[in-house]
């Protein structure tokens, strides 16, 4: 592979704002743009635009904040369907059609500031942008979302109350709230969130508060807050092998790593990785030595972690439930 030549290059009608790779096909690639349209690529294929929104009804209005390849939560079946969000506030579930080149619209729930914990009287009723989302793995039904308001909720696909907003009359599906439950709101928009791979309770948020926060889903308030002084935190993401171990990325370039074993609420490995803004990192599934990170120079780097970060020891688990159960003492 040459890093300086890409394999493959396709042309977009607008800037890309979000991108995902499906998660048992890696050479179908679904793509969100900053006008609100969705492609679907199979890299492939000759011509790999394969599915792309045909009613505009049905397209989101503003930029597309995420796209995750989901499992179809009302499916016993291993069938993946398309979410998208946006900062119109709608997230929308796609079934790719590819013999029709046609995204179908299925589902659709809309995000309103009338759940948020410090609201107004005056502006209930208004659609909140959707700056993050993430997936429950352990349970298909269960989300977490966070908003540009710094409001941050726990969601799911099951809920059947239908919304009263602007979009009610003229929608081709019926708009529903996805809120259950609603955390203390944060100080800005919410960049980040990512569930525990290990523990079905446990979530990390980051963003402009510049702060990394543990949350358990059961209550209100973090367990939890780190304070690096890197400024704005734009992703975060917990280790898939080691459950314990997490990274985040800077504005000021910097790499962060937090190991919860070794007193993980001062202890901070710093990288600087960039000499820009680290917008995106991921960690490889398949080879959790590996890191990916992703920066405000167009640059994108391959990073191999110590072997500390990739041996998990068997009273990590332990850590976590004792976490969930006694936060650390707050400062």
């Amino acid at each position: 592979m040459d890093p300086n030549k890409p394999e493959n290059m396709i042309e977009t009608p607008s800037c890309v704002s979000s991108i995902a790779t499906h998660p048992e096909h890696p050479a179908v690639i679904a793509v969100g743009l900053f006008n609100g349209e969705i492609h679907v690529y199979d890299v492939r294929q000759n011509d790999p635009l394969v599915a792309t929104v045909t009613d505009k009804k049905e397209m989101h209005t503003d930029e597309i904040t995420s796209l995750k390849w989901v499992k179809d939560p009302k499916s016993s079946k291993k069938k993946y369907l398309l979410l998208s969000t946006s900062k119109d506030g709608k997230i929308l579930i796609w079934n790719a059609l590819p013999t029709k080149n046609q995204l179908k619209l299925i589902d659709g729930f809309l995000m309103l500031n009338d759940y948020l914990a410090n609201r107004h009287l005056k502006s209930f009723g208004s659609e909140m942008s959707v700056s993050s989302i993430s997936m429950n793995k352990l349970d298909r039904e269960s989300f977490i979302v966070g908003c540009d308001s710094g409001g941050l909720f726990k969601c799911s696909f099951s809920n059947t109350e239908i919304v009263n907003s602007k979009w009610e009359d003229e929608f081709p599906v019926e708009l529903k709230s996805p809120v259950q439950f609603t955390f203390d709101s944060q100080f800005g928009p919410i960049y980040s969130i990512n569930y525990s791979p290990f523990h079905r309770n446990l979530i990390l948020t980051c963003g402009t508060d510049s702060e990394i926060k543990l949350y358990s889903i059961l209550q209100t308030d973090s367990l939890v807050t780190f304070c690096p002084e890197n400024g704005y935190l734009y992703d975060i993401e917990w280790s898939p092998i080691r459950p314990c171990v997490f990274a985040s990325a800077s504005n000021d370039g910097n790499l962060l790593l937090y190991d919860l074993m070794e007193n993980g609420k001062e202890t901070c490995q710093a990288t600087k990785a960039s000499d820009g803004s680290l917008y995106s990192l991921n960690f490889n599934q398949s080879r959790p030595e590996l890191l990916a990170t992703g920066d405000s120079l167009g640059v994108v780097k391959i990073w191999k972690l110590s072997s500390k970060y990739c041996k998990s020891s068997s009273s990590e688990l332990y850590i976590l439930n004792e976490i969930s159960e006694k936060p650390f003492e707050k400062s």
